[in-house]
C-alpha cells in the first residue's frame, strides 16, 4: 500500500508518522503491546470494528482522537485501512 511521501520521525518513547511534516499518526511500543494514536476529528473514523477507543486530546491542538492498543495478534489490513483513513483527512492537508 502506498501512502505518498511519508516519513518517520523516531523519539524517545514513540514514533511520529508524518507526510510532509503533517501528522497524522504516531506509535508508542511498550514491553507488552504497540499502542497506535490517530489524528482526526471525532466521529471521522470509519472502525467497523470498533477496536478503536475514542479519547480526548491531549497535545492541546493537535491531538490524538483515536487508539489502538496491540497486545495480541491483530488483522494488519486492518489496522491499515484505519491509518490510510487518518493519512487522507490529515496527512495530505
Amino acid at each position: 500500500m502506498t501512502l505518498g511521501n511519508i516519513s518517520f520521525d523516531p523519539k524517545k518513547e514513540y514514533m511520529v508518522i508524518n507526510n510532509e511534516g503533517n501528522r497524522f499518526a504516531s506509535v508508542v511500543f511498550r514491553k507488552k503491546k504497540v499502542v497506535l494514536f490517530l489524528i482526526m476529528p471525532f466521529g471521522a473514523l470509519n472502525d467497523p470494528k470498533e477496536l478503536f477507543s475514542k479519547i480526548g486530546t491531549v497535545q492541546g491542538k493537535v491531538g490524538w482522537n483515536y487508539l489502538l492498543e496491540m497486545r495480541d495478534e491483530i488483522e494488519l489490513d486492518y489496522v491499515f485501512e484505519m491509518l490510510k483513513q487518518s493519512y487522507d483527512l490529515v496527512g495530505k492537508n
